[in-house]
């Protein structure tokens, strides 16, 4: 039954097909012998549809974009201060733990629904660098999470590197960071 189902469907798609060549080569002819009056208000109307699609369609985009940015400001504003309450700390405290691993988690859950590909990208490395013994690396990976998160928002990040961000952190700003590192 599946298969005669499937059949019906290709032969149904390739009538289709037929059908749709078939009544635009005619439209083609008839557009073509018609006054170059109505050739031009074809013109015209057509590029007004497409252009009133395209139009809509960006609208669309916007609209939604807008709709998450708040939601993915919020989300990303709770990791920065995890983030920036875990700076300078030699180790967690009896209880901070767990309570790091149930906020990593949660912060999984939200970002694979509102993150960008790119958001997403840059957590799964930087969650991959954590157990890396180069600091440098690892300053490096979350500087690049947090990039990706400010593009995420719509914000601009051209000349900034993945340090740059952290040199906000330290005083001495990033002369001091590059000494730390290499110290």
């Amino acid at each position: 039954m599946k298969n005669n189902n499937s059949s019906i469907a290709v032969i149904l798609a390739v009538v289709l097909i037929v059908v749709a060549v078939y009544v635009f080569w005619e439209s083609i002819k008839i557009f073509f012998k018609a006054d170059p009056n109505v050739q031009a208000a074809i013109i015209a109307a057509m590029a007004s549809v497409i252009l009133a699609l395209i139009n809509t369609r960006l609208v669309q985009r916007r609209a939604v974009f807008e709709a998450h940015k708040e939601t993915k400001a919020k989300i990303y504003e709770e990791f920065m201060s995890k983030l920036t309450s875990l700076f300078g700390k030699k180790g967690l405290k009896a209880g901070e733990e767990k309570d790091l691993q149930e906020f990593m988690t949660e912060f999984s859950s939200r970002i694979i629904i509102y993150g960008s590909p790119e958001v997403i990208k840059a957590f799964n490395e930087w969650r991959e660098s954590a157990a890396d013994p180069n600091k440098e690396n690892i300053l490096r990976k979350t500087g690049q999470l947090l990039l990706a998160m400010r593009a995420d928002l719509g914000e601009s990040i051209a000349g900034l590197n993945e340090l740059d961000i952290f040199s906000l952190y330290v005083i001495g700003g990033k002369s001091a960071l590059r000494q730390e590192l290499q110290g």
